[in-house]
């Protein structure tokens, strides 16, 4: 709540940007809702995830027609209604079958076309530690040449046509939304036997028909679901300690050792 009360106050009023690091959660509120009466204010509060974090800092926002407005984005509409019930919702479109096919595409191969075109390359990095000769991958799903495969072609390297046909499959249980896409070309990145793409696949269909994700954004939790479910057992309380520093705040690899 602190952090983020300073740094519209730091934003509107920079040069009391140390008079607000010295103010208590109290003082800030009353000080930012001060400034909003005395001048017009657009106040931006992006990626919302909790209706607890605006029932704390509510308060700090005038009420009726002072001049001052909200932009609030958030991934849960019920969040945007809770701040305000009569508020203007604007849904981004989800997106389109081909779209989020590109959008895999590019998570999936930009790291293998990262080459650079040479005839032999090892893939570190991603999970994939593979050797690439003479152009193709031997006794893998990957797939280099130049020309079109069915759409499924980035740069050097492509996709065979069975794996196509799953990855478009995936893409669909994603339900456009980018992040959950996002999320699914992480993983997939890692895996490239057509056989690992089938069990991710098949994992994520069985996710899905279990019924807990009915809403569009529960497919992005499931994916993430999946994809922490993925992880090799000693990483799984590294990536959980995560959960223990605020978000784009900077970790120190020590303390996060010592955790783990």
């Amino acid at each position: 709540m602190k952090d983020v009360l300073q740094g519209i106050l730091n934003r509107l009023v920079p040069e009391k940007r140390e008079l607000f690091n010295s103010m208590k959660d109290g003082e800030l509120v009353k000080e930012l809702y001060v400034i909003q009466l005395r001048k017009k204010c657009l106040v931006v509060l992006d990626d919302v995830w909790s209706m607890d974090l605006w029932d704390s800092i509510g308060s700090a926002f005038p009420r009726g027609e002072h001049g001052s407005k909200i932009l609030l984005t958030t991934r849960n509409q019920d969040i945007a209604l809770h701040v305000d019930p009569t508020c203007f919702v604007h849904q981004p479109r989800f997106l389109g079958e081909d779209e989020s096919w590109e959008l895999l595409q590019k998570k999936v191969l930009h790291k293998l076309n990262g080459s650079g075109g040479r005839s032999r390359a090892d893939i570190r990095g991603t999970g994939v530690q593979r050797r690439y000769e003479d152009g193709e991958v031997s006794g893998q799903s990957w797939v280099r040449g130049g020309g079109r495969l069915g759409g499924g072609f980035v740069g050097d390297f492509k996709l065979d046509m069975d794996m196509e046909m799953l990855g478009r499959e995936m893409v669909r249980q994603c339900g456009g939304l980018p992040l959950a896409i996002n999320v699914l070309g992480g993983l997939l990145v890692t895996k490239p036997t057509l056989w690992e793409w089938k069990m991710v696949q098949e994992n994520i269909s069985s996710y899905l028909r279990r019924g807990r994700s009915l809403e569009k954004h529960g497919k992005v939790y499931e994916v993430l679901d999946l994809s922490y479910r993925d992880l090799p057992y000693q990483l799984k309380p590294c990536f959980l300690f995560l959960g223990n520093f605020p978000e784009d705040s900077n970790i120190r690899v020590r303390k996060l050792y010592q955790m783990w």
